[in-house]
């Protein structure tokens, strides 16, 4: 049976969700192969022309084992460059992001649309970064969880076990590879103001009420911040960061980093945003 939500258009998407206006538009960064099939033809090509060079030099090019293997490279090598090239086309397709007021719809392969509102969606945000690069320097790649539209990863690399990790409530069972969208540097901040500044209101009026949020490994409660079995008092955190991969809490001048990676932590940055905001709270 076909899935509903591919038969919506992206703007039907978008109205029955009441995401707003539209904002932005990001299409996929390799719409073509990221090589042409001419390139990818050149170091079997050499290979080729050394075959057919021993092949002359012995006697045996126009014998009927010459012309078998010129016939057999030229189906085998013909059928893989096009079998490249195909994929290659489908993966990318026609792909774009649509950013809007209060949500984003991706148009993933075979025009599938898949629409998600801020304040219903949670953000898995991980860390591309090499070895001697610092946390500041990281690129992100992101992964959306939502209860009603299937879950999509998108950027260079995504740890399916970080999704997995935060899928409570979501079915796995059909998550979507997204393209490589262009300019990661302005679509991956968008959406993490957009789920942060739907959310962190939220969080607030929860903890104001006196009921704890969890943010997979970490948990907000009304007294402070807990991460693993630790718990932090508001009062005494003055910044929530990120130090080498991990959790690194503030607190009155003492820097304590925790076990627990950013990574796997579910909406980090709306986290980070109820820390600062209770922890200026607190100073006030």
């Amino acid at each position: 049976m076909p899935d509903p939500i591919s038969q919506q258009s992206i703007d039907e998407a978008a109205q029955a969700l009441r995401l707003g206006e539209h904002r932005a538009e990001f299409t996929a960064a390799g719409n073509k192969p990221r090589r042409s099939p001419a390139v990818m033809l050149i170091p079997p090509l050499i290979l080729f022309g050394l075959v057919l060079w021993m092949l002359a030099s012995t006697g045996l090019l126009a014998s009927v084992i010459g012309i078998g293997f010129i016939v057999l490279f030229v189906v085998l090598i013909g059928g893989a460059v096009a079998g490249m090239t195909i994929k290659a086309k489908e993966a990318q397709g026609d792909q774009a992001m649509h950013i809007y007021d209060e949500g984003v719809v991706v148009l993933g392969a075979k025009g599938r649309v898949l629409p998600y509102r801020w304040d219903e969606t949670r953000l898995v945000r991980v860390g591309v970064r090499a070895s001697w690069e610092t946390d500041g320097q990281a690129r992100w790649s992101y992964g959306l969880l939502n209860a009603t539209t299937p879950p999509v990863v998108m950027g260079q690399t995504v740890a399916f076990s970080t999704m997995i990790a935060n899928s409570d409530g979501v079915d796995l069972g059909n998550i979507t590879r997204a393209a490589e969208f262009e300019r990661i540097d302005i679509w991956g901040p968008a959406l993490e103001d957009g789920i942060t500044r739907a959310n962190a209101p939220r969080v607030l009026a929860e903890l104001t009420a006196g009921r704890p949020v969890d943010f997979g490994p970490a948990s907000a409660t009304p007294e402070g911040l807990v991460l693993g079995k630790k718990l932090t008092p508001w009062s005494e955190i003055t910044s929530l960061r990120i130090d080498n991969g991990y959790l690194q809490v503030k607190r009155q001048g003492k820097l304590f980093r925790s076990s627990v990676l950013a990574n796997d932590v579910p909406n980090f940055l709306v986290l980070v945003a109820v820390a600062d905001r209770l922890g200026a709270a607190s100073l006030e």
